[in-house]
């Protein structure tokens, strides 16, 4: 009887232990869902006050960048002579990065092809909050891979209400760091799973994350700067592994 008496009450502590992970789990996604949410609806706020435009001059630069390749072909692109912004010797827009500009046409031919009406203004006015989002959540990853998930939490947060980083992904303002920011986390994020993993595909996911950074951002180099700085402290530390190759 004893024996019955001890097993039901072994049961009945797991299952209490399950229901108090399991409920931990809800609120802590909760709580990483409703960060992203609210970075994402205060990059919004410039819609609430009726300014529904893109802002400075770099991002309209982008955007009549945008413009262009969507009308146009990509050889026409690359070969395109901007006598407009530079006369009379002109710009070579072909030779500015490529990665903001065919992300958001990319995106804009897809959604038109599946009978989603909306415009390329509409998509380059939106993409740097939905960007600022995804950048929260990609620093959620890094926190969670280098640390622990709390650490990706806490993370996540102070990059969602960053004034800086709000600041270059607002609704509107239409620059590479929209970009640059995600992809360099993700590099980040990729750099350090491989290295703990020693798996092959996130070592290939972290390469393509780092060209698209590269296609997209100026500020490549301080990634590419950094991931060797950190290969040369480990080994001065003598925590080289032959995953870091």
């Amino acid at each position: 009887m004893s024996f019955i008496y001890s097993s039901l009450k072994n049961l009945k502590d797991r299952a209490r232990a399950s229901v108090t992970i399991k409920t931990f789990n809800i609120v802590f996604f909760l709580a990483l869902f409703l960060v992203i949410v609210l970075a994402i609806v205060i990059r919004l706020t410039p819609i609430i006050n009726g300014n529904y435009l893109i802002k400075a001059f770099d991002p309209w630069i982008q955007y009549y960048n945008a413009e262009y390749l969507s009308t146009n072909s990509v050889f026409e692109y690359f070969n395109w002579l901007d006598i407009k912004s530079w006369f009379p010797e002109g710009v070579n827009r072909g030779a500015l990065r490529p990665g903001l500009t065919f992300t958001v046409v990319g995106i804009y031919q897809i959604v038109n092809s599946i009978g989603i009406p909306i415009s390329l203004y509409d998509i380059c006015y939106f993409f740097p909050a939905i960007m600022g989002g995804a950048s929260v959540y990609a620093i959620y990853l890094v926190g969670k891979e280098a640390l622990d998930r709390r650490c990706g939490l806490v993370a996540a947060f102070f990059l969602a209400f960053n004034p800086g980083f709000m600041q270059r992904t607002t609704a509107g303002f239409f620059d590479n760091e929209t970009i640059g920011v995600f992809a360099t986390l993700m590099t980040f994020y990729f750099f350090i799973k491989t290295v703990r993993t020693g798996k092959i595909y996130h070592s290939i996911l972290g390469g393509i994350f780092s060209g698209y950074l590269a296609l997209s951002w100026g500020g490549y180099n301080f990634v590419f700067l950094i991931l060797p700085i950190v290969c040369f402290i480990m080994i001065l530390l003598k925590k080289y592994d032959s995953n870091l190759l």
